[in-house]
């Protein structure tokens, strides 16, 4: 079962201190600079994406919605501030099928590419 977490919408992005669940915390801080991830956020679902590497080289501890989500976020942030959502990690069908495709790179040549262009 995928863990449930709660987080305080007191910025325009989420910061992994707001967040009350060690388990998904912990999930969060295993993304990459820049990566993205499917969030359920108080039944909606969105894309987030790690915040940038600092020019320090320290990790950025949050995420920033983009997207749809963004709009979303920043609604909340400007009318609801204070606001305590609930925050759980999704997998959506597109992140299943990018992350297949990326182990299947011998098929990505541009010989393939032209070859079943259009299929």
């Amino acid at each position: 079962m995928t863990p449930v977490a709660h987080a305080k919408v007191e910025d325009v992005n989420m910061w992994f201190s707001h967040i009350d669940s060690p388990r998904v915390r912990a999930r969060l801080e295993a993304l990459e600079s820049e990566e993205e991830i499917s969030l359920e956020v108080d039944d909606i679902i969105g894309r987030w994406c790690r915040m940038k590497t600092g020019r320090d080289g320290r990790k950025s501890d949050g995420l920033r919605p983009i997207g749809p989500m963004r709009d979303v976020w920043m609604r909340w942030f400007h009318e609801e501030k204070g606001k305590v959502v609930t925050v759980r990690p999704v997998t959506m069908a597109d992140d299943v099928a990018a992350s297949a495709s990326a182990l299947m790179v011998e098929w990505t040549s541009p010989e393939d590419e032209a070859a079943f262009a259009g299929l």
